[in-house]
């Protein structure tokens, strides 16, 4: 997890960096990057990926979310979240190449076209070892995750009401940051998730539906970036060069 990936997130549309006015899913997508590898030398192709990702332990905590304003931070809202050991839930998507300019699967050669094919595809081609694959996935709620979580049953966008500037409930929005704060407080650089779900696998002409293709993976190392445990999103600048953003720490996140 990574300041370009899950804070700020990727322009399906564009594929440009999400504008802080245009989160909303349609148009934003934020995630991680994932490294992959198909278990024999036969190159592999999935669709259809979904997989919901699991905690060794459930969290619980206190947050407070706050503007800041230069130097001077606002109090904007404090949140309880229940203690869940549901993470998030993993995709594909349009949208997911948008992080990687030079990804070409027999695009055309018209560049605007062949753009437009990149944000287009959802599909994940994964190379026969020992070649190494990297995609990205897009982060969603589980289902019923948000009202499992938020101890005062809001599950609408977090940031007045707004789906342009934050999708999620703020259980979710604060969830990535306090995971990596509460692992990092355990000494470990990665929090270790079990991902269960399922994919359509095609190799070659021959496919394998998604319901017939389920698996789990237990204690997936997921790794993060200090933009986690100090989460920022705004606006630099401004008329006396001040920073406007919207930002939480593991100062203001208290484990229950």
């Amino acid at each position: 997890m990574s300041a370009d990936h899950t804070v700020h997130g990727w322009d399906r549309i564009t594929g440009a960096p999400c504008s802080t006015f245009r989160q909303q899913r349609a148009e934003c997508s934020k995630g991680t990057l994932v490294y992959a590898q198909p278990p024999g030398r036969k190159p592999l192709l999935f669709h259809n990926l979904t997989y919901d990702t699991f905690f060794d332990q459930p969290i619980a905590y206190r947050a407070t979310i706050r503007v800041h304003a230069g130097l001077i931070p606002i109090d904007i809202k404090t949140i309880t979240c229940l203690p869940s050991d549901k993470f998030a839930r993993l995709r594909s998507g349009s949208g997911i190449w948008a992080f990687a300019p030079h990804h070409n699967r027999s695009y055309s050669s018209d560049p605007r076209a062949a753009a437009a094919q990149r944000l287009a595809d959802a599909a994940i081609p994964l190379g026969g070892r020992p070649i190494e694959s990297a995609f990205f996935l897009a982060a969603e709620p589980q289902p019923g995750q948000a009202e499992e979580t938020n101890a005062d049953g809001q599950i609408g966008p977090c940031l007045l009401g707004a789906r342009r500037l934050d999708p999620f409930d703020c259980c979710f929005t604060t969830r990535f940051t306090a995971a990596a704060c509460a692992y990092r407080a355990r000494g470990q650089h990665v929090i270790p998730i079990t991902a269960t779900g399922n994919a359509t696998l095609v190799i070659d002409d021959w496919s394998l539906p998604a319901r017939h293709f389920t698996a789990t993976v237990p204690r997936v190392p997921v790794g993060f970036s200090n933009a986690l445990t100090d989460f920022r999103v705004g606006i630099s600048g401004g008329a006396i060069g001040e920073e406007l953003y919207l930002g939480f720490t593991c100062d203001d996140i208290e484990f229950l």
